[in-house]
Order: C-alpha cells, then structure tokens, then sequence
C-alpha cells in the first residue's frame, strides 16, 4: 500500500515512507496482545446486537440476579491480575462502560454511583439500573495481563473501538488518527526561513462553542480538527486573538498561518480588523489562499513543520522567528 502511494504522490519520500513503516511496526508487538482482546469485546458486542435484534433486550440477562461480592477472594483476584473489564447494562446486554484495574475494581462503581451525587454519565446509567431492580453486569475482557502499562493500551484500544460508552474521555494515550494526519505528521517538511512573513496562530483541539464573529455571523467553534472544512478553519484562525495590528504592520506580515501541533495546516490574506472587543481581543477577515508562492512556502503538499516551541504559551508569534 505505501509503495502504491508512492506512485500516486511523488512527494511521499520513500525515506520518510519508512520512517512512518517502522514507526507503525513498533506498535507490533502490542498489536499482537491487543488483537485479542479487541476480537473479544467485538464478539460480544455482535452476540448482544443479535439479541437485541431477536427480541431478547426485553428481557433481563440471568446474569443479573447473581450477587456480586463487595471483595473478590485473594485467590481470585491473584489470579486476575491486571485486567480490562466491561460495564454492561442488563437490561439490554449492551456495554456501557470500559475500564481496567486490578483486585476488586471493577466492584466498585456501583458503591461509587449510590454514594456520590455526580451526574457523570456512568453513574447515571448505574443508578437507573439499580432503580429498575437490577444490578450491571461485569465481563472480564481480558486478565492476567503483565503489567498496568499493558491495561491502559488493552482499554484504549476497546474504548476508541466500542460506541456508546459512558466513559469520559478516549483511551488512555489515544493514538487513534486518520492515516492522512499520520502521513502529514511524519512527511511534513520543515518550515523554511525564506518564507514571507508572516502571523502563526496556534489553534488547539476543535471544540463545538457557537461565537459571534461579527455583526448577523456567528462560527461554529473554534481549534483544529482533522478534515474540518476551509470555512471552519478560516473562522478559527481569524478570531480572537490579543493582538497588535500596528505590530503586524511593522513586522511585514500580510497573511496568517493556522498551526496545530506544530504542523501549518492552513495559510489567509488577512483583511479589515475587527475590534478590540471588551476584553481587547481583535478578529480579522481572512481570504483563504490555495495555490501560489505563498501557499507553496507555507503548505505545499502536507504542510510544513515548525520547530518545537521553547518556554512560550503565547498562541500568536512571527515567521520568520
């Protein structure tokens, strides 16, 4: 497939190609373990839906009138070791919950849903269970397990694969990406002080928050996602920002580029400011720019690397440095 690709895009390097190949081959060995236990959580998810399908939701698992202990036996949970277990609904088989841990973890949360008074999705789920006369189910996905280290990546694998789940945030160490942002990442080349100058915004991860820009417009949210539409991005990169137009001026700058962890991702002719606002943040109208010198010293194929930022959290600085 890579070799393929090299045919059909001349400007993937066959050595960055091999980087991004050896890079993937390190997850190999873990691959290996987590197969496993990825296959199992799918097969049990397959044999719920189909009993979902035949009428059996309906119906309480027979599982659910088994009493759980508050504390696993020694023996018992020696020999579970670490392990990744499932939170599943009774009332319709389905997993609501990923987690891992070792000794009687996975018997907690039922305490913790009753004791506490946090509206967390899980705990929600747990107490309508329990209102309904019933208790969840726990499958243990996978034990014996060597270390914690190999729990985190066995639950963020099945957390990033499994939808539905109440859990709060994605797997631990998530590195689950498009295969075009892993190339990007990998194949970018490194920013070149030759390019004009220019303003660099630092946007971080896409969040949905309606926000007026101007008059009768409001954008959808704000940050970077992968494969956002131009729209969205232009809107992210223009507003709103504590900055100096005067400074902008004087440092010759006339576009503005969008980064995100530490690629270029998008290159606009800045136009008429907007602002300051109460808080002194400006926005500016923003003329996407495809094609050109300037797109080519800023974008080019995948975008362009900058170098690692040192000591600064300021999300707007100046090209060339």
């Amino acid at each position: 497939m890579l070799a393929s690709d090299t045919r059909q895009r001349p400007w993937l390097r066959r050595d960055l190609l091999d980087a991004l190949e050896g890079e993937l081959l390190r997850w190999g060995g873990y691959l290996d373990g987590l197969i496993v236990a990825s296959s199992e959580a799918w097969r049990q998810l397959r044999y719920r839906s189909e009993m979902a399908k035949t009428g059996s939701s309906q119906k309480t698992s027979t599982r659910s009138s088994v009493r759980l202990p508050a504390k696993l036996k020694s023996e018992v949970a020696k020999a579970l070791g670490f392990y990744v277990y499932a939170l599943i609904d009774p009332r319709n088989n389905e997993i609501f919950y990923i987690g891992k841990g070792k000794g009687s973890r996975f018997l907690a949360h039922q305490s913790e849903a009753v004791r506490q008074s946090g509206k967390s999705a899980k705990a929600e789920r747990i107490r309508s269970i329990l209102d309904a006369g019933h208790t969840p189910s726990v499958d243990i996905i996978r034990h014996g397990l060597k270390d914690e280290k190999t729990a985190f990546l066995v639950e963020s694998v099945l957390i990033d694969a499994l939808p539905g789940l109440t859990n709060k945030v994605s797997g631990h160490d998530a590195d689950r990406l498009p295969l075009d942002e892993l190339i990007v990442r990998y194949a970018a080349p490194e920013l070149s002080n030759d390019a004009p100058p220019a303003v660099m915004i630092r946007l971080r991860a896409w969040q949905d928050a309606p926000e007026k820009v101007e008059r009768g417009y409001t954008r959808k949210g704000h940050g970077w996602r992968s494969g956002m539409p131009l729209e969205e991005l232009a809107d992210s990169t223009r507003a709103w920002w504590k900055i100096s137009p005067d400074t902008v001026d004087r440092k010759g700058a006339q576009h503005a580029v969008a980064v995100c962890e530490g690629i270029t991702r998008g290159v606009f002719e800045i136009g008429k400011w907007i602002g300051p606002r109460k808080d002194g943040r400006r926005a500016f109208h923003a003329l996407p720019v495809v094609s050109g010198p300037v797109f080519d010293s800023y974008i080019g194929d995948v975008g362009k690397r900058l170098p690692a930022a040192r000591g600064s959290q300021n999300p707007i600085t100046y090209w060339p440095a």
